[in-house]
């Protein structure tokens, strides 16, 4: 029987994917099939799905998010201490000596790769909850008043969570037809955390908080329900709330009779409900850190992808040091990603949040910024939405291009994204097969190696490194 927490946790996430893949990374393993899909299936039959009728596809992935979902009277059953005892257990058990640290905070994949870098764990503070329902995918003000039930059951029983329910009729257009999200946010440590740190990390060790400080309008419901109306990509929060002609083309597109949305009236700003950090969790931390004799490093910025530069050139420094080959890119895209088979390729990694334009100007930015890379690899996320602000494959394929002897997209199918579902099992056999070098994983990055490139970067990037003692 599986953990009590998986009945109402989503299993393919931002924050799931990410856990699972360091997770696995530290006890040795890689991730196929971003921790779901059943390592066996190859994929000659996978791309078989790609073989399908586009509206049979999109049914199918629609129909995939609603079995992924929970029934609406299961958010009651939803506990904060359940879901934290879920994530510590993906960990193996911690070395003799206890580990050399541990990250908390935001889902990011540029920090996912620090942390195995360090080979430390990172406990998450931010969960998605779908929950079963059908609904047009512009009625945002029928979710929200749907809402309320669910998250007012989750907030009864949870006075450590606040809950953002998220309606993003454009990037998830397709799942939001059938299942509501509810990102559940730690605003305490809880019990289980603070004691997985106390019994399982090392005395006088480094904390790391993942702070993405990317702000959002948005509704207060209640003081800890918020409603979020889109979220992270090429349009900000006042594209969706007040339209624009490519709201308007976008739904023209999809045969909508609106030219723009009606949208609760927003009531202030919050942190953004899938990245963003919910900075009432710094107290419990600060409280545990001086108990236990710990430092902190506070990992602070605004966009999701703006740690991946500072992430991507740290690796390109510590393979400098042991003297291997830093000229080999990998780009990686929200849950794809690959933190074993990147250290054992000697890759730098940089990851993408999405596939939208934002994000590709700010990696054709670093590729041209510095010294060029002999070999650019690419993943790319497929949503099955063109969305307002996606960037083409034409676009990213010009990105590849700047390399100076090898570029090439890890399993994508050119022709079919962004409805490349097959893209989920072939990312990971194609890494393996496309990229031939072997290194040994390194032993991990000591503190102190980060701090000296840290001080290096100074004002480089657009990221804050805060040190409390």
């Amino acid at each position: 029987m599986g953990h009590p927490a998986t009945r109402y946790i989503t299993q393919l996430d931002s924050t799931t994917s990410l856990l699972r893949a360091l997770a696995r990374f530290l006890q040795g393993r890689d991730f196929p099939g971003l921790g779901v899909t059943p390592y066996s299936i190859p994929g000659s039959v996978a791309a078989t799905a790609n073989l399908l009728p586009p509206a049979v596809r999109a049914a199918l992935y629609r129909w995939t998010g609603w079995l992924g979902g929970s029934r609406s009277e299961t958010m009651a059953d939803v506990r904060a201490e359940e879901i934290s005892d879920w994530v510590v257990r993906h960990y193996p058990p911690a070395p003799t000596a206890g580990w050399p640290g541990a990250m908390l905070g935001s889902a990011n994949g540029a920090a996912i790769h620090l942390a195995a870098a360090l080979g430390i764990p990172w406990l998450p503070q931010t969960f998605l909850a779908p929950v079963r329902r059908s609904l047009p995918p512009d009625d945002l003000l029928g979710d929200l008043q749907w809402g309320r039930g669910p998250a007012a059951a989750i907030a009864a029983h949870n006075p450590d969570l606040c809950v953002h329910q998220m309606h993003d009729p454009v990037h998830d257009r397709q799942m939001v037809q059938r299942i509501g999200y509810f990102r559940l946010k730690r605003l305490r440590l809880g019990q289980v955390y603070q004691d997985f740190l106390v019994r399982q990390v090392r005395p006088g060790s480094t904390i790391f908080l993942v702070e993405c400080r990317l702000p959002w309008l948005v509704t207060a419901v209640t003081d800890r329900h918020i409603f979020q109306v889109g979220g992270f990509g090429d349009a900000g929060p006042l594209e969706y709330l007040r339209g624009s002609p490519r709201v308007q083309d976008f739904l023209h597109k999809f045969d909508s009779n609106r030219l723009t949305w009606r949208v609760p009236e927003p009531t202030g700003a919050a942190p953004e409900g899938e990245w963003g950090f919910r900075e009432e969790l710094l107290d419990d931390v600060r409280s545990l850190a001086h108990r236990q004799g710990c430092h902190i490093r506070r990992i602070v910025f605004e966009g999701p992808d703006d740690f991946s530069p500072f992430v991507a050139d740290l690796h390109r420094w510590w393979y400098q040091r042991r003297g291997l080959d830093s000229r080999r890119l990998l780009v990686e895209c929200f849950a794809l990603l690959e933190p074993y088979w990147t250290l054992r390729t000697g890759s730098v990694p940089y990851w993408l949040a999405f596939t939208s334009n934002c994000c590709a100007q700010m990696l054709d930015q670093y590729v041209r910024s510095g010294t060029p890379f002999d070999e650019i690899y690419l993943m790319l996320f497929s949503n099955g939405i063109e969305g307002i602000g996606m960037a083409a494959i034409d676009r990213w394929r010009q990105i590849l291009n700047q390399a100076q002897s090898t570029a090439r997209f890890i399993g994508v199918d050119e022709q079919e994204f962004p409805r490349d579902y097959a893209s989920f099992i072939r990312y990971h056999t194609e890494l393996k097969r496309h990229i031939p070098a072997r290194q040994p994983l390194p032993q991990p990055l000591t503190l102190e190696e980060f701090d000296r490139f840290a001080a290096l970067a100074t004002d480089r990037y657009a990221v804050q490194i805060v040190q409390e003692s």
